[in-house]
């Protein structure tokens, strides 16, 4: 059915759960999204000290369809992305990040896709660094300006990890596969629906 997820085993739901909170923080040092982060605070006056926490509340929550419609073009239109739960989650980082500056509180973007409600299966591999890292390579080749190229960042791949080179050992290709299963886990995320 169309309407099936097409993960059916916590661990599925936890790879798409980290390569999402993977993106958001990649894109954290991306400087239309540092931009658009500014723009915001200060469209909300979310600057210096506030009295009191009811103050703070309303210009964090002030005019929120305003603030869904700026993150759908900066994610559709300056970082040519079409995922269509990114704008909310962007907007959630936003307010999160100015949380922390102001109050020193973390809250961080933390997703639990269905939790309990699929079969348990096995966790990803090594806590899932590889996905942060699968998660940034795709966005350093297809969303960052300037873009990297595959064979730069396979150089770095095979520098900073001490391999080898031989007859058989192709860094583009690892990149490559780590490109396409970064972006399967983000794409499926709006295949799940989740908005």
């Amino acid at each position: 059915m169309a309407d099936d997820p097409i993960f059916s085993t916590e661990g599925q739901a936890d790879r798409m759960a980290r390569a999402a909170e993977s993106l958001v923080w990649v894109l954290g040092g991306d400087p239309r999204v540092q931009s658009a982060y500014a723009a915001w605070r200060m469209a909300h006056g979310l600057h210096g000290t506030f009295a009191d926490l009811d103050t703070f509340k309303r210009a964090l929550l002030t005019d929120r369809d305003r603030d869904r419609d700026l993150m759908q073009r900066l994610v559709r239109d300056d970082l040519h992305l079409s995922y269509t739960w990114l704008p909310d989650l962007l907007l959630y980082d936003f307010g999160a990040t100015v949380v922390a500056e102001i109050t020193g509180a973390s809250l961080g973007v933390l997703l639990e896709l269905t939790p309990g409600m699929l079969p348990p299966s096995r966790k990803p591999k090594g806590g899932g660094e590889y996905i942060l890292r699968d998660v940034e390579w795709f966005y350093r080749v297809e969303v960052k300006r300037p873009a990297d190229t595959i064979e730069s960042i396979g150089r770095e791949y095979v520098a900073t990890n001490g391999i080898v080179l031989s007859a058989n050992t192709r860094p583009r290709d690892a990149v490559k596969k780590a490109i396409a299963r970064a972006k399967g886990l983000l794409n499926a995320l709006d295949l799940n629906g989740a908005q």
